[in-house]
């Protein structure tokens, strides 16, 4: 919700002559606002307002508030170090010289591994 009413911010504030889905700019600038606006879903004040049950109306009790805010930090230890082998294999592409010979992409990674 409030990822999607920043690009509706985005749309409403933009002056194109012709209006199209992002209004034709570059990818980074077009999700600025709808990452900046999330970031407001997780204020306490913001929070305790929608984050309510259903029926009752009862805020979120705080011991799942903080299951939630813990989780959202799981297995990050492990997202981080996927993320840094696959940048440096990458990387290992990337400085092969021009004249090197083709290389089978699984034979490659195995002989860079560590």
């Amino acid at each position: 919700m409030f990822h999607e009413f920043g690009h509706a911010l985005h749309s409403m504030f933009s002056e194109v002559e012709y209006p199209s889905l992002g209004g034709n700019i570059p990818r980074d600038f077009v999700e600025f606002p709808s990452q900046f606006n999330e970031h407001w879903r997780d204020d306490p004040n913001v929070f305790a307002r929608y984050a309510r049950h259903y029926k009752t109306g009862a805020p979120m009790p705080p011991d799942l508030v903080a299951r939630l805010r813990n989780a959202a930090t799981f297995n990050q230890g492990y997202a981080l170090t996927e993320y840094l082998a696959a940048a440096e294999l990458d990387m290992r592409w990337h400085i092969l010289p021009a004249d090197a010979p083709l290389q089978a992409p699984d034979a490659f990674e195995k002989s860079r591994s560590r």
